[in-house]
């Protein structure tokens, strides 16, 4: 259940897609709201057959006028395509003005500096409530090195599984790789990104950082499957540890815990793990890896 800190309830939510990732907050949002006060929208009628909740649509504007005669959703969960995140929170953000939003990542699928509705994110809108879905940043394993970030000097991230579409579309299959570009903005201080390097048989991305140099590694034929960090600290030592991948799937719980206490305790940015702002600088190094993209093709 949820944490029994959160001290103002949620009444009302909203959640907006109903694929692999709604499905889950589906689950989870039985922690925070009853179906009665569970709004769900999706493009598919489909999808919305026999889901329990107060109302649902198809049309995400007409259930967010449903919703605000009724004083608005508390809380919005974006869990639709990573391709529509930006389109669907600028529609919230218009029409559900009070609601604090936990939103999916990556922020966009494409380059954030080209999306058309980028002018709607001014400086207010920072001051909201508005979380995105890093939900790593809540793993164990992130958590521990996060306490020692500052005397780390390189950092490796080197990911190892059965990619079956791969190589496919490279600049699609990037963006996935912005959990593991979020991880290292979390561990070090004003990445920037040298070079990426995408080819059949993996990639690679480099990039410097305010103490030394990062790398992602993906190896999409790869087995066993596995993550593994590899550290060289300031002192000159090395630390490796292995992901335990088993504790990801607590992360989400942990995760939409967080963003409604922190809704309902303070509705500061500040209060989130991971802002809008946070999520915007991820967006933007993802911006700098599909730039150099093109330079490392092969």
């Amino acid at each position: 259940m949820l944490d029994s800190n959160v001290k103002v309830p949620v009444h009302r939510a909203l959640l907006v897609g109903l694929g692999s990732m709604g499905q889950r907050y589906l689950d989870l949002l039985d922690d925070v709201v009853p179906k009665t006060g569970l709004y769900v929208c999706d493009t598919s009628p489909s999808r919305l057959a026999g889901v329990m909740c107060a109302d649902s649509s198809t049309d995400l504007r007409e259930l967010l006028s449903i919703l605000d005669n009724d004083g608005g959703p508390d809380i919005v969960i974006v869990a639709s395509p990573a391709s529509t995140h930006l389109d669907v929170l600028a529609d919230v953000l218009e029409l559900a003005p009070l609601a604090g939003v936990l939103v999916e990542k990556p922020l966009v699928n494409g380059a954030l500096c080209d999306h058309p509705r980028l002018d709607i994110f001014g400086p207010v809108v920072f001051t909201r409530c508005i979380a995105v879905g890093y939900n790593w940043r809540y793993h164990p394993m992130v958590e521990r090195v996060s306490r020692f970030a500052d005397q780390i000097v390189d950092v490796t991230l080197y990911v190892a599984d059965e990619m079956n579409n791969w190589p496919g579309d490279y600049g699609d299959w990037l963006s996935e790789f912005s959990h593991e570009l979020d991880i290292v903005r979390v561990w070090t201080r004003d990445p920037t990104v040298e070079s990426v390097t995408m080819t059949g048989d993996g990639a690679v991305i480099r990039g410097f950082h305010r103490q030394g140099r990062w790398t992602v590694i993906v190896r999409p034929h790869h087995l066993p499957k596995g993550r593994w960090v590899r550290l060289r600290m300031a002192d000159g030592g090395r630390v490796s540890y292995a992901w335990d991948t088993s504790q990801i799937e607590d992360t989400y719980r942990d995760q939409l815990h967080d963003f409604v206490k922190a809704w309902s305790t303070s509705g500061r940015p500040q209060s989130l793990r991971c802002s809008l702002a946070d999520g915007m600088a991820t967006a933007e190094l993802l911006d700098e890896c599909h730039l150099a993209l093109s330079d490392g093709l092969e």
